[in-house]
């Protein structure tokens, strides 16, 4: 027979799981959307969005997963920066990401609020 304290117990495992799987779907969907194809000179505003989370907001999500951010990072770009096929990810997904990826580090800097209010209405206006 279970026990409150054991019942309680095996709740909190349960949930603590279905935590850490919501965490990495998120995880994974930012990764989706940094692979996804840029418009013509920059990258769509969701690949923007998703690179300032895997370069930044990510490692609260990381922690709470028992991964070191500095090694998650430098595995995702190992992974799309190689050659190799890869089966998760495509070559034009991997170039989308380098891409994307690329633009990010050049401009993380200097996008300011109205520019990304920009972004979003030119993205609306492109598609």
């Amino acid at each position: 027979m279970i026990t409150e304290r054991e019942h309680r117990r095996e709740k909190h495992v349960r949930e603590a799981q279905r935590t850490k799987q919501l965490l990495w779907s998120v995880i994974y969907l930012a990764v989706e959307d940094a692979t996804c194809a840029p418009l013509s000179d920059r990258p769509m505003s969701k690949s923007i969005t998703a690179m300032r989370f895997l370069t930044s907001n990510i490692d609260v999500y990381l922690e709470r997963l028992d991964v070191a951010p500095d090694v998650f990072r430098r595995k995702l770009l190992e992974v799309m920066y190689e050659e190799c096929k890869n089966p998760r990810y495509n070559a034009a997904e991997k170039r989308a990401f380098r891409f994307n990826h690329g633009w990010w580090e050049r401009n993380k800097n200097r996008i300011t609020a109205e520019e990304w209010e920009l972004y979003h209405e030119q993205e609306l206006r492109d598609l």
